[in-house]
């Protein structure tokens, strides 16, 4: 192999005899004019020289077949030498190869551009195909997501109502059981509090839990109704 040229790191991907070099050359500069000529182009990206057409990339490469050739030596019986075939690689999605032969490669350049054009044309449209089913995809996801976000804010909606409801008809019933107490006169609690602050402290708290007033208080908070209506819900 020390004879033959390589080349790489964003250079043309070129692999031959130091006698077909000049034709590598040609080969390649060839290649790369018809696809400027029909309106492509090529990058260097990542340390590889690569095609472009219609949006695709695709790698492409030139190399020389390698001819096994039987040797006398007792350990290694066969070497590989250059055949003088060369062969052009491209690979836009699954590698594709043409070799000298009844034609040489150079005289196979229009076919080679036909494929891929072709190839890379349905490359694209399989691709814009799948962004297409993405984009539904993903729209229908969102739809799904903002019905679902619509349905909890519902919800909870509704138990905010019911709360509210639930905060009204138990502020009712204190403010009932209230009015039976100061008509009493008597302080229902049985300890050593008096009376009229226990009545002032106790409308401040239903004014505090009413739902049409929600007073404020200097030791209980939103959170605090919350819990009361969550130990006397009788539908948790």
């Amino acid at each position: 192999f020390n004879e033959e040229l390589e080349t790489k790191s964003s250079e043309l991907n070129i692999r031959v005899a130091p006698s077909n070099v000049s034709r590598a050359l040609i080969f390649m500069d060839a290649f790369i004019k018809l696809l400027k000529v029909r309106g492509h182009d090529v990058n260097s990206k990542y340390g590889k020289i690569k095609g472009v057409i219609y949006d695709v990339e695709f790698e492409f490469s030139l190399k020389e077949k390698m001819k096994m050739v039987k040797t006398q030596d007792k350990y290694f019986n066969t070497e590989y030498h250059p055949s003088g075939v060369l062969a052009f690689f491209v690979d836009p999605i699954y590698p594709k190869e043409w070799k000298d032969g009844s034609q040489l490669i150079e005289n196979r350049l229009s076919d080679i551009l036909i494929y891929l054009e072709i190839k890379c044309s349905e490359i694209k449209e399989w691709r814009l195909e799948n962004d297409r089913k993405r984009r539904i995809k993903e729209e229908e996801e969102r739809k799904r997501k903002e019905i679902l976000a619509r349905q909890q804010a519902e919800i909870n909606s509704v138990v905010d109502l019911l709360n509210q409801a639930i905060r009204w008809q138990q502020t009712r019933f204190m403010r009932e059981y209230l009015s039976s107490v100061i008509q009493n006169g008597k302080n229902p609690l049985n300890i050593d509090v008096d009376f009229q602050e226990w009545i002032d402290w106790a409308k401040k708290k239903i004014d505090w839990y009413d739902p049409f007033i929600q007073a404020k208080d200097d030791l209980l908070n939103d959170s605090d109704r919350q819990k009361i209506v969550d130990i006397f819900n009788p539908h948790k």
